[in-house]
């Protein structure tokens, strides 16, 4: 089993299962893909980009923990 959290800054994730192989991956995401594309076109709801003045940092954390239930 697998059990993921994080900070509330990532809202969507991408899970890919390659054809054919006995694995998956998983990967937290802080914005939606094409999210650059999205915000530029007014939909900044939908693209859920985080914008950062120069300078500005933030820190946020992601946990992955695998067990056997």
């Amino acid at each position: 089993m697998l059990t993921l959290e994080a900070s509330e800054l990532f809202t969507h994730s991408v899970v890919y299962t390659p054809a054919g192989q006995p694995f998956f991956c998983v990967e937290n995401q802080s914005c939606s893909t094409d999210a650059h594309n999205l915000y530029a076109r007014g939909l900044e709801k939908e693209a859920h980009l985080t914008v950062l003045p120069p300078g500005a940092s933030l820190s946020a954390y992601i946990e992955m923990v695998v067990s056997d239930m």
